[in-house]
C-alpha cells in the first residue's frame, strides 16, 4: 500500500496548465523583467526540485510534468454520460483518441524519479525516511547506483527516458545520452528517439528562445547534437548529444562513455549481460561513477532474452542497480530486486487528480480483464495478458513464446510453496541406504540439501538428495505394494564435463488404482549432479528397491550407461521395457521388446503436450468450490520454477523426468483398460482387493487447505 497520501499536486504542475490553457508559458515578452523571472524560477525548479507543503520532487520530475509533452487519454468535459449508481455519480466515457499533453502526477513516478535522483547523487538515511518510497530500504547511499525496472506494458517509461535524456541535453553541456536497443524499432518506429524528438521540438518552439538549441551539426533521429556552426563550419554552443545505438553486437557498446545510457525493452534485448558487462567500465572510474546506466523492460516479452533481464533485475547488487524490497511479491519481502511496475499502479481511470490509486477497484478491473481471457481456448491468451500487465515481478517474468505450459496457473501454486513453509513442511531430505539384511531405508537428513533452484549456479552444491513426500504404501509385510508406483529417470551420460547444466532427474511416480485413488503424482524425486554416474546409478536402484517398483528412462542421453549398470549388477528385472505404445507389431513380443525408451522429437513434443494436460487435470474441490489440478500436488520447486520459465532451448531435466512420466501415466492405463476387458472369471487374486484393477473418479475430494488456490 501506499505510504502517503498526495494532495495538491496540480501545483507541481503549474506551468504545464498554463500552457495548456494559454498556448504559451508565459504571455510576458522576451526581454521583459517577468519573462526573465519566470524562465529563472522554471530553470531552478528543474535543476533544484520543488517543495509543495510537506511534499517535495526532484527537478528532473518537475521537468518531465511541465516540459516533456507525452501522447495521453485526458476527460473532456461532456465526452461522458453521467449515471447513478450506489449512491455514486459515475460516468461513462466513450472512446476517444490520444492527444499531445503533458503526464499526470502518478505514485509510481513519485517513486522512480526519486530514486533517479537517490541513485546518481546519493542521500541520507535521514531524506531517505521522509520521502517514504515504496519498497527501497531507509539506509545511507554514498555510493552511485545504476537502475533497473522492470513494469507493466503501458506504464510510460519510453516517455520518463526520453525526457531524462533530453535533460541532460538541455542542462549539462558537453553530456552525452546513449540509447541502446537490440532492435531499430525500439528506438526509431514510435521508439523513444521519436519521443526524444518531440520534446526537443517542443522546447525550441514553445520556450521563448530560453531554452532553444539549434541542431546544425547533427539533426538526425539517431543523433542529435545541441550546435551551431560559424561560417567556417566550426561547431560551437552547448555540445550536449543524444544518440541512438542499434546493438545488434554487443561489441556496439563498447567505449560509449556517456553520462547516461539506456536499454531499451531490455526484455527483447538479445546479449542484454555481454553489453551490459562491456558498457559498464565505461560509466564508472574507478568506485567514482561517471554516468548511469538503466535498464528496463516490460513483461511477456518473447524469447531467451528476457532472461538477462531477469538476472538484472533479481541480482540487483550484482550489476550496482539501486536495491529495493520486493514487497510485490508476498512472502518476499525480505529479498530485493530492482524498480518494479504492477499494473494495477497505472491504470489512469482509478486515480483521482493528485495521483492517488483506488488499488482494490484497479485490481478488481484488472481481474475482470484476466477473466475474459479465461473464457477463450487458448490458455496462451491468458498467460500473455497477465504476463504483459502483470501484478508481481513473477508473473513478468514468465515465458511466453515457446512455453505450451500454463504459467499463469502455476506461477500462484508456486509463490505459495516459496512463501509458506507449511505447505512443504511434509517433505523428508535425506538419503538412502541398505540395512544389515540389504532392505533399503530412508533416513531424514538435517544436513541433506536438494538443489534449491532452477537455473543452478555453476558453483553451486550439486550433490542434492532425496526427497521424499509420501513414503511407499506398505502391504503387511512391509512392501510396497507391486504395480503401484515407478520409477522414472531423466539421465546424463559424462562425468567429467566443463559444463554442468545437464542433471540426473529421478522422480517416484504413484499410479492411481481402485484401492488408491489418490495416485496420478509424484511422491518422491532425485535431482542431482554428483560426482560420479555410479552415485546417481546407485541412489536410482535404492528408490525403485524403497518403492519396490521398475525404472523407466529415456535410453538416450545417458539410459545406456543405466541399463549398463543394471546389466553389471544381474537385476535387468527392475528394468521397464519400452512402453506398449512404442511398439509395432513386429516386436510386440516380450522377448522382443527392448529396454527403456527411445523417443522421437515428435514423441518429446507430444510428451509437453501431456504434461501441460496433466498439469491442469482436475482432482477435486476444496470446501470453498476451488478446483485443484494435478499441479497442486507438485512441491518441487525446481520442476515448477523449470515449467515457469521453460523455453525450449536451456537445459530442463526435470521436465525431461517429466515427459517420461506421462508415458508410463498413459502406459498404466493401457494396462488398466486391457486388465479390465479380460474376464477374471472365478480366481481370486484378480479381485479388487488383490489387484490394482478397476479406475477410479477423475474429480475425487482432498482435503487441502482452501489457502492453496
Amino acid at each position: 500500500m501506499a505510504l502517503r497520501t498526495f494532495v495538491n499536486t496540480r501545483y507541481f504542475s503549474e506551468a504545464a496548465i498554463v500552457f495548456k490553457r494559454d498556448g504559451t508559458y508565459c504571455k510576458a515578452p522576451k526581454g521583459h523583467p517577468e519573462y526573465k523571472l519566470f524562465w529563472e524560477t522554471q530553470e531552478d525548479r528543474c535543476k533544484n526540485g520543488y517543495q509543495v507543503g510537506d511534499l517535495k520532487i526532484t527537478g528532473r520530475h518537475y521537468w518531465y510534468l511541465n516540459f516533456s509533452p507525452i501522447k495521453m487519454t485526458v476527460a473532456k468535459e461532456g465526452s461522458g454520460n453521467n449515471v447513478f449508481k450506489e449512491g455514486v455519480i459515475r460516468e461513462i466515457r466513450a472512446m476517444q483518441p490520444k492527444e499531445l499533453l503533458f503526464p499526470r502526477f502518478w505514485e509510481v513516478d513519485y517513486n522512480w524519479w526519486w530514486a533517479k535522483e537517490i541513485a546518481m547523487k546519493g542521500m541520507l538515511k535521514e531524506q531517505v525516511a521522509e520521502l517514504q518510497i515504496e519498497g527501497l530500504p531507509v539506509k545511507d547511499y554514498l555510493v552511485g547506483k545504476n537502475l533497473g525496472c522492470l513494469k507493466t506494458r503501458r506504464a510510460g517509461f519510453s516517455y520518463k527516458e526520453a525526457a531524462d535524456g533530453v535533460y541532460n541535453y538541455n542542462f549539462i553541456p558537453k553530456s552525452i545520452s546513449y540509447y541502446f536497443a537490440s532492435k531499430d524499432d525500439f528506438l526509431t518506429k514510435d521508439g523513444i528517439l521519436n519521443k526524444v524528438k518531440d520534446q526537443l521540438d517542443h522546447l525550441n518552439k514553445n520556450t521563448m528562445g530560453w531554452w532553444l538549441k539549434n541542431r546544425m551539426e547533427h539533426n538526425t533521429l539517431m543523433h542529435q547534437k545541441a550546435s551551431y556552426l560559424d561560417k567556417k563550419r566550426n561547431p560551437h554552443g552547448y555540445q550536449s548529444e543524444i544518440i541512438g545505438v542499434i546493438v545488434n553486437d554487443p561489441e556496439k557498446v563498447r567505449g560509449k562513455d556517456g553520462i547516461k545510457g539506456v536499454f531499451e525493452e531490455a526484455g527483447s534485448f538479445k546479449n542484454l549481460l555481454k553489453a551490459w558487462e562491456i558498457a559498464s567500465p565505461s560509466y564508472r572510474d574507478g568506485d567514482i561513477m561517471t554516468g548511469q546506466l538503466s535498464v528496463f523492460g516490460t513483461g511477456g516479452e518473447e524469447g531467451p532474452s528476457i532472461e538477462g533481464l531477469e538476472e538484472i533485475f533479481n541480482t540487483p547488487d550484482a550489476f550496482d542497480i539501486l536495491a529495493f524490497n520486493n514487497i510485490w511479491e508476498e512472502g518476499m519481502e525480505a529479498t530485493e530486486c530492482g524498480y518494479y511496475v504492477p499494473c494495477y499502479l497505472t491504470y489512469s481511470s482509478f486515480m483521482d487528480d493528485d495521483g492517488n490509486v483506488d488499488k482494490e477497484a484497479a485490481l478488481e478491473y484488472d481481474e475482470k480483464e484476466r477473466d475474459k481471457k479465461r473464457l477463450l481456448k487458448d490458455s496462451k491468451k491468458l498467460d500473455r495478458r497477465v504476463a504483459e500487465y502483470s501484478r508481481t515481478p513473477s508473473e513478468a517474468l514468465q515465458r511466453l513464446s515457446t512455453n505450451i505450459f500454463p504459467v499463469a496457473e502455476v506461477l500462484p501454486w508456486l509463490r505459495q510453496l516459496q512463501v509458506n513453509p507449511d505447505l512443504t513442511s511434509d517433505l523428508q531430505n535425506g538419503i538412502l541406504y541398505p540395512d544389515k539384511d540389504g532392505k533399503i531405508r530412508f533416513k531424514p537428513e538435517p544436513g541433506a540439501l536438494p538443489i534449491a533452484k532452477y537455473p543452478h549456479a555453476m558453483d553451486d552444491d550439486l550433490n542434492g538428495c532425496v526427497t521424499i513426500m509420501d513414503p511407499p504404501i506398505t502391504d503387511r509385510f512391509g512392501l510396497a505394494y507391486e504395480g503401484l508406483y515407478d520409477v522414472v529417470v531423466d539421465p546424463y551420460y559424462k562425468d567429467q564435463a566443463e559444463d554442468l547444466t545437464s542433471l540426473w532427474s529421478v522422480k517416484v511416480i504413484m499410479q492411481k488404482t481402485q484401492q488408491h485413488p489418490y495416485g496420478d503424482k509424484i511422491v518422491a524425486w532425485y535431482t542431482a549432479r554428483p560426482q560420479s554416474l555410479e552415485t546417481a546409478y546407485r541412489i536410482t536402484d535404492y528408490l525403485s528397491d524403497y518403492y519396490n517398483c521398475r525404472i523407466q528412462s529415456e535410453i538416450a542421453g545417458g539410459g545406456q550407461g543405466l541399463y549398463d549398470y543394471f546389466k553389471r549388477k544381474n537385476k535387468l528385472h527392475k528394468l521397464h521395457f519400452e512402453p506398449s505404445q512404442f511398439n509395432t507389431k513386429e516386436n510386440s513380443n516380450q522377448k522382443n521388446r527392448n529396454y527403456f525408451m527411445n523417443l522421437s522429437t515428435d514423441e518429446k513434443v507430444n510428451g509437453l503436450s501431456y504434461l501441460a494436460q496433466w498439469l491442469m487435470k482436475p482432482r477435486g474441490i476444496t470446501p470453498m468450490g476451488n478446483i485443484l489440478y494435478n499441479l497442486h500436488t507438485v512441491k518441487d520447486i525446481p520442476f515448477l520454477q523449470e515449467i515457469v520459465k521453460y523455453n525450449g532451448v536451456r537445459n530442463a531435466d526435470r521436465i525431461s523426468s517429466g515427459i517420461v512420466m506421462m508415458y508410463m501415466f498413459k502406459e498404466h492405463e493401457i494396462e488398466e483398460n486391457q486388465r479390465a476387458t479380460r474376464k477374471p472369471a472365478g480366481d481370486m487374486f484378480n479381485r479388487p482387493s488383490f489387484g490394482s484393477g478397476g479406475t477410479a473418479d477423475d474429480t475425487q475430494y482432498i482435503s487441502l487447505n482452501d489457502s492453496l488456490v
